[in-house]
């Protein structure tokens, strides 16, 4: 007896095999968000970071509050201190200024000097109100030169270096920030410039009236006489 052999169709669904079966709706595991996967440790580290931020932040705005003195302060502050020479200015037109030098400068128009004690010769009586950020004494006016004569007038001293020069040797007189030397405002003594090797100036002191008194200028070597010294400086100005 022949057996039959029966085919049937038999159609596959694509989908989950039965060794992994599907997860129900919503209980899918959400993916790990950028704050999950970083180090415990790291929001403390970039709270720390702005808390230390913030302090700096204050430390600034406290020191600058501090340094910066009131209006109408300034006055009475620069008055107690020994370290500043002030003088009140009222300039036509504006607020109220102190025009000031630092302690130990004499104080004239907007320039503060400083007369030396000590004798160098004129290159290093140079050198020595350069180190102090000064120069040696530029004089622009009649005014000048006689504020000058009369603050050295009365000193022990008998030539003090002026920043007059023609080390050039040409008998042309510039002043140490190169300007030439108006013949108008020239101050010489009888007789003087007077030697070819000798190419500084000093203002020399000594007794007159007047103009005789005023007209001191003197040349002298720059390398080998000694003398005193007047150094300048700009006075600084604080609004009040």
């Amino acid at each position: 007896m022949t057996s039959e052999v029966t085919y049937a169709e038999v159609r596959f669904k694509n989908g989950p095999s039965s060794a992994e079966p599907k997860a129900p709706p919503g209980s899918e595991t959400p993916p790990l968000s950028r704050f999950q996967k970083c180090k415990p440790w790291f929001p403390w580290v970039v709270s720390g970071f702005f808390m230390l931020l913030s302090a700096i932040l204050l430390v600034v705005i406290i020191v600058i509050l501090k340094g910066s003195p009131k209006k109408g302060s300034i006055k009475s502050q620069f008055q107690k201190s020994t370290a500043w020479n002030c003088l009140l200015k009222r300039p036509e037109g504006k607020e109220p200024q102190l025009s000031c030098c630092m302690g130990g400068l004499e104080q004239f128009g907007s320039s503060c000097y400083h007369f030396s004690k000590d004798t160098r010769t004129w290159n290093k009586s140079r050198e020595e109100c350069m180190e102090k950020g000064f120069d040696l004494v530029i004089i622009n006016s009649d005014a000048e030169q006689g504020f000058l004569t009369n603050h050295t007038q009365n000193s022990q001293v008998e030539n003090f270096c002026i920043g007059l020069t023609d080390q050039k040797g040409t008998n042309q007189w510039h002043w140490v920030d190169e300007t030439p030397l108006d013949p108008m405002l020239a101050f010489w003594r009888s007789k003087e410039p007077s030697n070819d090797d000798e190419n500084c100036v000093v203002m020399h002191i000594g007794k007159g009236k007047g103009n005789e008194m005023k007209n001191n200028w003197n040349d002298v070597r720059c390398s080998v006489d000694e003398h005193h010294y007047v150094c300048e400086t700009n006075t600084v100005f604080f609004s009040i």
